[in-house]
C-alpha cells in the first residue's frame, strides 16, 4: 500500500487556482505564507495548519501543485509535510460532534420509556450526522487535490488504530455491563462506534484504498456490530420474547 508521502502531490499536473487577490512582487507572498505555515507546526497544528496551507496555495497563484508540495517538503522537511497532511486528515465536520447528533426523540437515552427502545435511533441514543454521513470528517472534496490521496491513507492509518483499541476495550462487554453504564458513558461509546464504522465505510469507497485494504475495512466494521448491539437502550420485541422464554423455562418444574 502506498505511503502518505508517496501520494502527496500525485496530481502534479494540476495548478493552484489563481487568486482574485492583487498580486505582490514574485517570491514575497509565497515566502511569507511558507513562514506562517512553519510557525503553525510548532503549535497545536490541526485546523490552524490546514488554514495556513490553504493560504500558501493562494499565494502560489497558478503554481504547479507538484512544485508547491516539493517547496513545502524542501522548506519544512518530510515531517512538516506529514503534519500538513495530518492536519487535513483531522478536519472536522462543522454540523456535528464526532459524526453523530443526539436523538431528539429520546434525548440520548436510547429508550422512550423504561424497557422500550427508541425506534428513531434504534435504541442507540444518537443518530449519524446527515451532512458527513457519520464520519465526523470535513467533506473530502474540500481537501487540496494534491494531498487528497495522502490524506485518505493517513485517515485509514488512524482508523485502523482506533478499531484495535475499541475491540480491545469492548471485547469483554456483556449486556449486563452495558446496561450498568451511566447514560452519558453509554452514549459516548455508541458515538465512537458509529463514527468509526462510518469512517471505515467511507474509506472503503475511496479510490486511494487498494482492494485488500478495502476488504479489511469491511471486516473491521463488522467487528464493531456486537458491542453496538449490547449498548442499545431498552429491549426490542425479540429480546423481550427471549426473556419471557427464559423466565418460563426457569419457572417450569423439573421432571
Amino acid at each position: 500500500m502506498p505511503t502518505q508521502m508517496q501520494n502527496a502531490g500525485s496530481n502534479s499536473h494540476e495548478r493552484v487556482a489563481p487568486s482574485n487577490r492583487r498580486m505582490r512582487r514574485p517570491g514575497e507572498p509565497l515566502s511569507d505564507a511558507m513562514e506562517r505555515l512553519r510557525q503553525t507546526l510548532s503549535g497545536d497544528g490541526g485546523e490552524e495548519t490546514a488554514r495556513a496551507y490553504q493560504a500558501l496555495r493562494r499565494a502560489g497563484n497558478g503554481m504547479n501543485v507538484g512544485e508547491l508540495v516539493a517547496a513545502v517538503r524542501a522548506a519544512l522537511g518530510p515531517e512538516g509535510l506529514t503534519t500538513v497532511i495530518d492536519a487535513h486528515a483531522h478536519l472536522a465536520c462543522y454540523m456535528c460532534t464526532a459524526g453523530v447528533v443526539v436523538c431528539h426523540q429520546c434525548q440520548g437515552r436510547g429508550e422512550i420509556e423504561q424497557g422500550r427502545s427508541c425506534a428513531h435511533c434504534d435504541g442507540l441514543g444518537v443518530i449519524r450526522c446527515g451532512f458527513c454521513g457519520g464520519t465526523g470528517w470535513a467533506d473530502r472534496a474540500s481537501h487540496p487535490a494534491e494531498l487528497r490521496e495522502a490524506i485518505v491513507l493517513q485517515q485509514a492509518a488512524h482508523v485502523r488504530k482506533t478499531v484495535g483499541k475499541l475491540v480491545e476495550v469492548l471485547g469483554s462487554l456483556t449486556r449486563a455491563k452495558a446496561r450498568a453504564l451511566p447514560a452519558r458513558q453509554r452514549v459516548q461509546l455508541v458515538a465512537r462506534l458509529l463514527h468509526t464504522q462510518a469512517r471505515l465505510a467511507d474509506l472503503a469507497e475511496a479510490d486511494a484504498v487498494d482492494p485488500k485494504t478495502r476488504g479489511l475495512m469491511h471486516r473491521a466494521a463488522e467487528k464493531l456490530d456486537p458491542p453496538l448491539e449490547l449498548l442499545r437502550g431498552g429491549m426490542r420485541p425479540d429480546e423481550r420474547h427471549e426473556e419471557d422464554d427464559e423466565a418460563t423455562d426457569a419457572e417450569a418444574p423439573s421432571s
